[in-house]
């Protein structure tokens, strides 16, 4: 019997193999990488959802509850609140103006804004109290109408029945040790080297408070400030009762910008006329704001490739904030003319900021405690 001959693959037929196989690999490869890159898209749109939706959350469950146990003495909105802890310079004199909400603006448009809200800590009553009787500068306790929901170590703010700048508002603690009892009528603010007591000191006016001044009782509540950090995150920073010292934690990662605008009611008929930029500058300015227009803008994580030489994963006009006619500086919306948009700079970002995506979040958000004494 013959065999029949046996042969293998020749070169030729080898290299066409691995050119085959290599150009198979290299297609599954690109699917791969463009079915990666699209569901990180996706993945990291998906947390920049998040990350706006918890930042506006933040924002918005604070801005409500500002003003609370403040707004019950409308003559105070504005006072210049002068506090000190200790007798050290740090953290130093403050000077913070009695106000539910204050919008700090950016140095430009590029720079984030920063919303410093106050209220009450006060769970129980946050009620003004009255003073009866005239107070020294050198006295050492308040006689009021009633202590109702003061507790020893509160804070209060000693506002005089006409605030100006030489009779300005003074923060103390209300002091509670067997020589400084808290009665139903007076307040005691017994002075102390490690503490927030003011009395004798340069904070109080020469004049004292006169009777007819009132107490608000702040509890442990001081100023809390929300702003963006360098690693571009919206932060809340507060200041410690404990030490008059400031502490930050983070609220939500990946905001790069944060605007905001007064929403006032400039004619007391119970209805927002206008949304500006103008930061009050006395007690009848303060009165008129009703609420604030909030904006942060949340950005992606991912970042986005050129695609030859088209440049902008969002336009280079910026990130565009929808708004509508009673808000001052809008122009029209580069998507539909009929409508206004404030442009929002985030070239702040960094060089590369066209080539990440951005969304807007925003909403109007009313100073309920403001209402309410309307």
């Amino acid at each position: 019997m013959t065999r029949r001959a046996q042969s293998g693959l020749s070169l030729v037929e080898l290299m066409v193999g691995v050119l085959i196989g290599m150009l198979t690999v290299l297609a599954i490869t690109q699917v791969l990488m463009s079915t990666e890159g699209r569901k990180r898209t996706t993945a990291d749109g998906s947390d920049a959802q998040l990350n706006g939706t918890l930042a506006l959350y933040a924002l918005q469950r604070d801005v409500q509850m500002a003003g609370y146990g403040l707004t019950a003495r409308p003559a105070a909105m504005g006072c210049t609140v002068q506090a000190q802890y200790g007798t050290g310079t740090s953290p130093g004199l403050q000077n913070w103006p009695l106000v539910p909400a204050r919008i700090t603006f950016g140095a430009n448009a590029a720079t984030p804004d920063q919303l410093t809200l106050w209220m009450s800590s006060k769970n129980t009553h946050a009620v003004p109290l009255r003073v009866t009787e005239n107070h020294a500068k050198t006295d050492t306790r308040f006689v009021v109408a009633g202590s109702f929901g003061s507790a020893a170590g509160d804070l209060v703010v000693a506002v005089p029945p006409s605030p100006s700048a030489t009779s300005p508002c003074a923060l103390m603690a209300i002091a509670g040790d067997s020589s400084t009892t808290l009665t139903n009528t007076q307040v005691p603010h017994l002075a102390t080297a490690n503490g927030w007591n003011a009395a004798g000191s340069d904070l109080v006016p020469t004049a004292g408070y006169p009777a007819g001044s009132h107490l608000i009782n702040l509890g442990a509540g001081l100023p809390r400030t929300y702003r963006i950090d360098a690693a571009r995150a919206l932060v809340a920073t507060d200041i410690q009762v404990a030490n008059g010292l400031s502490t930050t934690q983070t609220v939500a990662p990946q905001i790069v910008q944060l605007k905001a605008l007064y929403g006032k009611d400039t004619d007391g008929n119970g209805t927002i006329d206008q949304f500006d930029a103008v930061t009050p500058t006395d007690n009848a300015g303060w009165r008129t704001v009703m609420a604030l227009r909030v904006a942060v803008v949340a950005r992606s994580a991912q970042f986005e490739r050129r695609v030859g030489t088209s440049d902008p994963v969002t336009p280079a006009i910026g990130v565009e904030w929808a708004v509508d006619n009673l808000t001052s500086g809008g122009v029209a919306c580069s998507t539909d003319t009929s409508r206004k948009c404030i442009r929002i700079d985030v070239s702040d970002v960094g060089a590369d900021w066209q080539q990440y995506r951005y969304k807007v979040f925003d909403t109007v958000i009313p100073l309920r405690n403001m209402l309410w004494t309307r």
